[in-house]
């Protein structure tokens, strides 16, 4: 039985939390602490103990399984039976028809808990991964797929820049599960990140742009840009990320849509480093979202640029009779906690005046 990590652990589920409800046994079995850096999509995708296979899907069974027929193996380390029953994300279910073709990674082991160093025989059987970029790793088998996971067989092939030229191509792919993929592995590759030239920019920047993209790829490329302004420029993720908070629908349920509240989150965070202000109807608007996170981001902005404003803001988002039940909860909480701070403060200016 092999000893050492699976360092995919971190996002064996995908965060925020929020999405850990939606798989709470599985995700207590598979997730394993990451000593490491958290491994690029393709890297992962063939570690020695996860399996890559190709399989036609056989059967779809509500409680969160697939039954896969094997077709091609392209990564095992023992060949996997001709019928694979994959545990997988339920929301995957919808995403999958029986019949048709798929490439899928997933992974037998899951931590020993009792010793968390060392991996066991998953009780839960094969299990689809779920990581940067593989959310899950399961992808419509095409010619496309297929031309970049065989060049990602090396590490030579996966650092190439005939690797990064079919990436930077699969960003304009209606495939959002493949734009996520390459999204994640342009990121998190080192020496993918050293080749990109600036004529390869446009092609970042209008996925980032597209409010149609997978929104967990266009949050993985705002996030990179700001972190390297010298591989992937300055200015653009700043103003990219305005924009974001300025068009994106405050209507959709961004509790449910997990990704798109993650996208807005990265560029919350991402603005409020700013030393100059940003337009507050830009960020006010977030403060009635169905995501408390994303509202208690807006609020914190307001309080830095114009505190006066806070309970004003806060008011008006709890006058919406549509409000989102916790972020009303929260809201009602916060605007207490404020007058709680106001009355103390007030006490002691009292009690100063008297002495």
């Amino acid at each position: 039985m092999p000893k050492n990590l699976v360092r995919f652990a971190s996002r064996i589920f995908p965060i925020p939390l929020i999405r850990m409800a939606l798989f709470p046994a599985l995700l207590a079995l598979m997730q394993v602490a990451s000593a490491e850096r958290l491994e690029p999509p393709l890297e992962l995708l063939y570690n020695p103990l996860n399996v890559l296979v190709s399989g036609k899907v056989d059967e779809i069974n509500p409680q969160g399984r697939i039954v896969f027929a094997r077709q091609d193996v392209l990564s095992a380390k023992i060949r996997p039976p001709e019928l694979i029953d994959v545990r997988v994300p339920t929301q995957t279910l919808a995403d999958v028809k029986v019949g048709e073709s798929y490439l899928l990674g997933y992974s037998i082991y899951a931590r020993d808990p009792r010793k968390p160093e060392a991996l066991i025989g998953s009780p839960l059987g094969p299990v689809l991964i779920v990581s940067e970029g593989l959310e899950p790793a399961l992808f419509r088998d095409t010619a496309e797929v297929r031309k970049l996971l065989k060049l990602g067989r090396s590490e030579h092939g996966r650092e190439s820049r005939s690797s990064l030229d079919l990436l930077l191509a699969a960003l304009k792919s209606d495939d959002s599960q493949l734009q996520n993929l390459a999204a994640a592995q342009i990121t998190m590759e080192p020496e993918l990140l050293q080749r990109i030239k600036p004529s390869d920019l446009p092609a970042i920047k209008a996925l980032v742009a597209n409010d149609q993209a997978h929104p967990a790829a266009r949050a993985i490329l705002l996030v990179a840009a700001n972190r390297h302004p010298q591989q992937l420029g300055q200015a653009w993720p700043t103003e990219m990320a305005l924009s974001i908070l300025t068009t994106t629908p405050i209507d959709l349920n961004l509790t449910k849509s997990l990704d798109l509240g993650q996208l807005v989150l990265s560029a919350f965070d991402m603005l409020s480093t700013l030393s100059s202000d940003l337009p507050l109807a830009s960020v006010t608007r977030w403060i009635g979202s169905a995501n408390s996170g994303i509202a208690e981001r807006a609020l914190l902005i307001v309080r830095k640029q114009a505190p006066d404003q806070e309970r004003v803001a806060i008011q008006q988002a709890l006058d919406d009779s549509t409000l989102a039940p916790l972020t009303r909860e929260f809201l009602q909480d916060h605007l207490r906690r404020l007058n709680l701070t106001d009355d103390k403060a007030h006490n002691t200016a009292t009690d100063s005046q008297k002495h």
